[in-house]
């Protein structure tokens, strides 16, 4: 069955799935969501589902397992490779402020190569407005 939860988590997968990051030299990757349950599924609830062998302290089969279990999979092939994945809850307000910033820079006729970003200026922006 199709949820946003699934959606949430496919998403999350996609970013891990594109690339090795770790053999690419980082040493860190950061996955931005306004999904609280695939931040606190992947932080606090996973550890807990699998010790239990991937059921609630309901005893309810976890929902979303496969995708549950392929996250963490990919987390750990990640991790394998030197790369730590970190994941950050970013409220809706500035997720919709990135929507808007996106939909802008897409239809902006200056196209710029990401590999030229200076990634330390946009973590400081966004630790300077307390987007952690």
């Amino acid at each position: 069955m199709a949820t946003s939860n699934r959606a949430e988590l496919r998403a999350a997968i996609a970013a891990l799935e594109c690339r090795f990051w770790g053999t690419e030299g980082w040493t860190h990757v950061t996955i931005a969501t306004d999904s609280t349950y695939v931040v606190n599924g992947i932080t606090e609830w996973v550890p807990k589902w699998k010790a239990r062998q991937w059921t609630k302290a309901t005893g309810e089969d976890v929902a979303n397992k496969d995708l549950w279990m392929m996250l963490l999979r990919l987390v750990n092939k990640q991790a394998r490779k030197g790369c730590s994945v970190r994941f950050w809850h970013i409220s809706r307000i500035h997720n919709e402020q990135a929507d808007q910033l996106a939909k802008s820079a897409a239809n902006s006729r200056e196209k710029e190569d990401y590999r030229t970003r200076d990634l330390g200026k946009i973590e400081a922006h966004f630790h300077a407005h307390n987007m952690d």
